[in-house]
């Protein structure tokens, strides 16, 4: 974005934020604009830092707390292998235009002088031969990201992307993860 683009984004955002003006913060202090602002140009001033097809600023709960979620399409080989991800969660998920991935899910214990905080990250990706689609969330506290994956669902099923052949993408799951879709139960037939 040129500087009067992202100007007309924040001011643009704000109008939808607004509300959050002066609701208890954290600490309990209420929040100011200015805050909520500072958050907004944040967004726009970190976007160059990875390169995306799209950038979200999410905004889980009622209140001044953010996450930003990422959404790559990269050369299928950039992908790691996530099933041998030590102490990760992966399983399958479904998208209504993306087709079959993994959602890879970690939790991580930080320490510093003031405690400890465990944190969570979710990533979607849907992979074929050549190409993979990444949907990001930041490393963040269980109740943020517990508030974007709603969201993250949503995205995931309006994304679709199309070869320059005209060819849809279409991922398919590694064989290696179990699909964790609820058993139909029978009932008793005597």
């Amino acid at each position: 974005m040129t500087s009067t683009e992202a100007e007309a984004w924040v001011e643009s955002a704000f109008a939808q934020v607004s509300g959050f003006v002066g609701v208890p913060r954290w600490d309990g202090s209420a929040t100011p604009e200015e805050m909520l602002r500072e958050i907004l140009e944040y967004g726009v001033q970190d976007e160059p830092a990875l390169p995306s097809v799209a950038t979200f600023q999410v905004w889980p709960l009622a209140g001044p707390a953010v996450l930003t979620c990422r959404v790559c399409l990269v050369d299928h080989d950039s992908v790691p292998d996530f099933t041998e991800v030590v102490g990760a969660a992966v399983h399958v998920v479904e998208s209504k235009e993306l087709g079959t991935g993994i959602q890879f899910s970690t939790k991580k214990v930080v320490k510093d002088a003031g405690g400890e905080a465990t944190l969570h990250s979710v990533d979607l990706i849907f992979s074929d031969d050549d190409a993979a689609m990444v949907f990001s969330l930041e490393q963040s506290l269980p109740a943020l990201i517990a508030g974007a994956m709603p969201g993250l669902g949503v995205l995931k099923n309006v994304f679709r992307v199309f070869r320059p052949d005209g060819a849809k993408f279409s991922g398919r799951a590694p064989a290696n993860v179990l699909d964790e879709k609820a058993w139909e139960l029978v009932e008793n037939a005597r």
